[in-house]
């Protein structure tokens, strides 16, 4: 009896060369994602986080950003922050777990580059599209930090691919039924995706007004990139009104908000109208290195060629493909205007350079599938995906890797520094510094982090009064000298030298109020007497020279320490080269542990 055996299909070179990409960029992926989560609790602090911090803090404070204090962003991420606050408690601890919101929002984009990718140019080019981001430095320093770019990432990608989905189930739809019924099937499916698109990116508008930089490389893509056909050009220009009313839909809430309360014009100055004409200026193309290694941007390079060389049954994902480049075309230029473009910035290109470089490295592969079909190797298909993944994930990842020890004790202490500010300042105090270094009290300047624009402006005079006389009225509690704050001017320094003190090390950058009498007494002049203003009440520490030095303050005598209330005083010492030295002692005054401030 003959038992009949089904044929077997033997995989060509080409499949089996896709297939050994797909896992070698599924691996690379899977390590980014890793160091992705190790970066997580492990990155040293950047300033911006405090930032985006102390502006959510001040949020659950009822305070109204753009009204009671300055803030160049959207609400949306100071929001979800705020929540975390209000659930967690003033403590350092609110710092990991902001960064765990903000990685849990930026991963995904991982996930939408690789659907993008597989739109454009089909699966192999979808794993090493989202390899080539995952592995990405830019993407794992800075989409781990608490800031909103990383939030943007996914809404471009998701966003992007819902478009593109949108564009192509039109364009299916072209052959009707009976009364044209596959049409408005069609039209109906991709409405949704159009408002969809919309949505999203227009969520991310409300996190960061970066988002009008993917909003013109995306329309610029569906206007050029989709002008197939006088057919599809009608689609297009239908989905786009879609796409740009919901766009402007969570636009137009946060806006209205504003309104209401009065404060549309500070918002609409601060978010957009400042940071275009942010005083700070220097060369974008410094970060090409960076964001855009070499690696990444050959393997675009030829993701591009591709673009423009298909012909016949790929013309619908050259098509794709080809607003995927005028995407990165316009986002790169855009970042090129900037007047300060900063590291972050460059991840609202990265997704459409990642999905080049996703589609050059398949493109290759696929000519070494054909030159292994007619002629039987495999070492260039192998040796190419080697390539892709040294270039992709290895050289990024030991890079990225070799420095997570050292950024995990400065994390560490500057968590520490987070703690130790409470524990020195009241809660009902105000602060003073330049890296909003107190997230968790309020701050005694309308400008409670002092970044390099605002400083350019403050020293030409356009912010208004001087810190100096600001502290008049705020009359804070603690001043912290820091690299921004340090840059305010010599007048101003000048003022609280006169009305501050400097504690001991570890400490020496923490000012809080105090005199030094007598330092301009006479070594033989046996009394000294002087007038001083006192702004914060509390209870003031007295050191004398000498413990013989007799002290007075409006003719009372005083012991080691005194409370003193707001006013002017007279302060008298009695002694030959008398001197003291007087200091506020903040109501939480014991040691704070850990090896002191950084």
């Amino acid at each position: 009896m003959t038992t009949l055996r089904e044929p077997v299909i033997e995989a060509n070179p080409q499949q089996r060369l896709d297939l050994v990409l797909a896992c070698v960029a599924a691996v690379a992926a899977a390590v980014g994602v890793i160091l992705f989560f190790l970066l997580t609790g492990s990155r040293a602090v950047d300033d911006d986080e405090l930032q985006h911090l102390h502006f959510a803090w001040c949020l659950t404070q009822g305070l109204a950003p753009y009204r009671d204090f300055w803030d160049n962003h959207p609400p949306l991420l100071h929001q979800l922050l705020s929540f975390l606050i209000s659930r967690q408690g003033e403590y350092s601890g609110v710092l990991l777990s902001g960064r765990w919101l903000c990685a849990a929002l930026a991963l995904p984009g991982v996930a939408g580059v690789y659907l993008l990718g597989r739109a454009c140019a089909g699966r192999g080019a979808g794993a090493a599209a989202a390899a080539w981001l995952a592995c990405s430095e830019v993407y794992l320093l800075k989409a781990v930090e608490i800031r909103p770019d990383g939030i943007l990432l996914t809404c471009i990608t998701f966003s992007a691919w819902l478009i593109l989905s949108a564009m192509r189930g039109a364009s299916s739809s072209g052959d009707e039924g009976p009364s044209g019924t596959n049409s408005r099937q069609g039209r109906c499916g991709s409405a949704w995706r159009w408002v969809a698109a919309g949505l999203i990116l227009g969520i991310g508008a409300t996190a960061t007004t970066k988002a009008l930089i993917p909003l013109a490389a995306i329309l610029a893509a569906v206007s050029v990139g989709f002008r197939a056909s006088e057919r599809r050009s009608g689609v297009s220009r239908g989905g786009v009104a879609w796409f740009a009313a919901a766009f402007c839909t969570p636009v137009g809430v946060w806006l209205v908000g504003e309104a209401l309360r009065g404060d549309a014009g500070a918002a609409w100055r601060m978010t957009v109208m400042e940071n275009v004409a942010y005083p700070q200026r220097f060369n974008p193309w410094s970060l090409i290195h960076a964001t855009f290694p070499y690696p990444l941007l050959a393997a675009a390079g030829v993701g591009t060629w591709a673009a423009f060389r298909r012909r016949g049954n790929g013309a619908g994902r050259s098509q794709a493909l080809r607003g995927a480049v005028i995407g990165a075309g316009v986002s790169a230029a855009a970042i090129a205007l900037m007047p300060a473009a900063y590291l972050q910035s460059v991840l609202v290109a990265l997704p459409f350079f990642c999905v080049l470089a996703g589609a050059g490295v398949a493109s290759l592969v696929e000519w070494a599938g054909r030159r292994a079909t007619e002629n039987g190797g495999w070492g260039a298909g192998i040796g190419l995906i080697g390539v892709f993944a040294a270039g992709a994930a290895v050289a990024p990842v030991q890079r990225v890797a070799a420095t997570i020890s050292r950024q995990r004790e400065q994390l560490a202490g500057a968590m520490h520094a987070l703690d130790a500010v409470c524990v020195l300042v009241d809660r009902d105090a105000t602060v003073f510094d330049g890296r909003c270094q107190a997230v968790f009290r309020k701050h005694a300047y309308f400008y409670p982090s002092l970044v390099q624009g605002v400083l350019m402006r403050y020293r030409e005079g356009k912010l208004g009064a001087p810190v100096r006389e600001v502290f008049e009225s705020t009359a804070p509690t603690m001043i912290l000298k820091d690299s921004r704050s340090a840059a305010i001017g010599d007048e101003d320094w000048a003022w609280i030298a006169a009305n501050y003190v400097a504690l001991a090390e570890p400490y020496a950058w923490v000012y809080l109020p105090g005199w030094d009498f007598g330092a301009e007494h006479s070594p033989d002049a046996v009394e000294f007497v002087t007038r001083f203003p006192v702004r914060v009440a509390g209870c003031y520490l007295v050191e004398r020279s000498d413990p013989a030095v007799r002290v007075t303050i409006d003719g009372e005598t005083i012991g080691d320490e005194v409370e003193l209330s707001p006013g002017s005083r007279v302060i008298r010492l009695e002694g030959r080269g008398a001197r003291v030295h007087l200091r506020y002692c903040p109501p939480s005054s014991e040691e704070i542990g850990g090896g002191g401030l950084p």
